[in-house]
């Protein structure tokens, strides 16, 4: 869905105007306000929806430019805003830049130049959003406004889980993989009195045999044998621990485990007594327990300790209406950190992405964002591009308790299972660095840490299709390539 824009204009004729731009020619919703007075009681008074960007005329009677700003910015300090200033009012527009304006143009405003400040406040916002919501992962502060989910299953989740953060049960999540019950989960630590405090995540699929009990519960330094472990257990302590795929913990440290809840306490390897624990436990498993416990491979007295209370994460295909927001926040995300100008999807785009079925759930629409991001070179994502990516996307397959497991990439796999050669792999990643680089040899040699006459020599010895060509020529490649990149 569009980004909402808040138009503050006491000039009808001139808001009529720009509403009509922003709205029919630039693609975005809008909402109108003829005065300072109304535009501040639509941003405090929490009014729904509320506005992504405010475009301010500086100059209002009444409450004027300078005063909204102040209004608005004590209420919703991240909320972009642009000023327009009466062209020449140099007094007015040093106001609003001082003021924290983001832009500041001239009225009558030319139609390239408020596409390109509305594209850059909001990219910037959209950037900004996702680096802070990265900061808080990192120190324990997610909280649910950062779970994206606005389909009616999502909130009624969010909704549940909310009323868990302040309990200190364990908590049991359920939901296919890629669903994404660690994100919940970290919300609900955030949420409550151990914000701030370790969240240690634990995959129960692969912890090794031989050193899962230390690995959970510790190991004590002793004569011969091997070094000092803390354990699992003890770096949660004061915190909460979560324990990915449950379902897959041996028997013996299901047991261990029942004991460290039940108790408080944690009995490392070669102690002779238990250490006191404060933790808040979170399972998660993708695994019909009812059907492991039905083969005798899961505790039922540690599913009851944590069946008490349980939240189930809806798959994606029954909500659909995340999509589009989950897309455009993980578009957000990776040109952040790969620093591209990119400002989201186009809507055959979103068509597009609602119309699958996404067995790998939000992270195979991750996956996907991310590798069609990286070879997008246009400020908006289009169906080419998702379509093109689509060949390198992972197959999934369906286990006999219906739970979704990523198999393997159709760049190894070919659509029967079946390993493909290695001739026919090296072509196909050829033909991606290719594509990523725009056609251009040089730089496809550096992405793929070659010599340039290597891969004028393996294009041409594979008959990559549309490039045999430019291998067989001794100049350079059509593209041009700077003195640097040749370098």
């Amino acid at each position: 869905m569009p980004e909402l824009i808040l138009i503050v204009d006491d000039e009808s004729s001139h808001l009529r105007m720009t509403e009509y731009t922003i709205a029919q020619k630039l693609g975005y919703r809008t909402v109108t306000a003829s005065s300072g007075e109304e535009a501040i009681r639509w941003v405090q008074s929490g009014k729904q929806p509320q506005p992504d960007l405010l475009l301010l005329d500086f100059a209002l009677p009444g409450i004027g430019g300078l005063q909204v700003m102040r209004e608005v910015k004590a209420c919703r300090p991240p909320l972009p805003i642009i000023a327009l200033v009466p062209y020449g009012d140099d007094d007015h527009a040093a106001q609003a830049v001082q003021a924290g304006a983001g832009d500041v143009l001239s009225k009558p405003v030319a139609l390239d130049r408020l596409k390109l400040s509305l594209r850059n406040a909001l990219t910037i916002q959209r950037m900004s959003n996702a680096i802070m919501r990265l900061e808080r992962k990192h120190t324990g502060h997610v909280c649910f406004s950062d779970v994206i989910g606005k389909s009616d299953k999502m909130k009624e989740v969010l909704a549940l889980a909310e009323d868990m953060a302040a309990s200190k049960l364990p908590l049991w999540i359920e939901g296919e993989r890629g669903t994404g019950k660690e994100w919940l989960a970290r919300a609900i630590h955030g949420s409550g009195d151990r914000a701030g405090k370790p969240f240690v995540t634990v995959d129960c699929a692969s912890l090794p045999d031989d050193a899962a009990g230390a690995i959970l519960f510790g190991q004590e330094k002793m004569p011969g044998k091997t070094h000092f472990v803390l354990g699992k257990l003890r770096e949660a302590d004061g915190g909460t621990l979560f324990l990915k795929e449950i379902g897959s913990l041996k028997p013996e440290w299901q047991h261990r485990l029942l004991e460290a809840i039940d108790e408080g306490t944690v009995k490392p390897v070669g102690r002779p007594s238990p250490l006191a624990v404060n933790i808040r436990f979170i399972a998660a498993s993708s695994q019909s327990i009812k059907a492991l416990m039905a083969a005798g491979t899961f505790s039922h007295a540690l599913y009851r300790r944590f069946g008490e209370v349980s939240v189930t994460v809806p798959p994606l295909r029954e909500r659909k209406e995340d999509i589009a927001p989950l897309a455009k926040h993980f578009i957000a995300t990776y040109a952040a950190s790969e620093n591209k100008n990119m400002i989201g999807l186009t809507e055959e785009a979103l068509q597009h992405l609602a119309a699958a079925s996404w067995p790998g759930n939000v992270h195979q629409l991750s996956h996907l964002m991310w590798r069609a991001m990286l070879i997008c070179n246009q400020d908006l994502l289009d169906a080419g591009n998702l379509r093109l990516v689509q060949q390198w996307q992972p197959v999934y397959y369906k286990d006999y308790g219906d739970n979704v497991l990523a198999a393997a990439s159709p760049l190894l796999f070919d659509g029967h299972g079946r390993m493909k050669n290695l001739k026919s792999i090296e072509e196909e990643v050829i033909r991606l660095a290719l594509h990523h680089a725009g056609g251009c040899m040089t730089r496809a040699a550096r992405h793929l840490g070659i010599g340039r006459s290597t891969l004028y020599r393996r294009v041409n010895d594979l008959e990559i299709s549309g490039y045999i060509s430019r291998a067989n020529q001794a100049t350079r490649p059509m593209m041009k390539v700077s003195s640097e990149e040749r370098s």
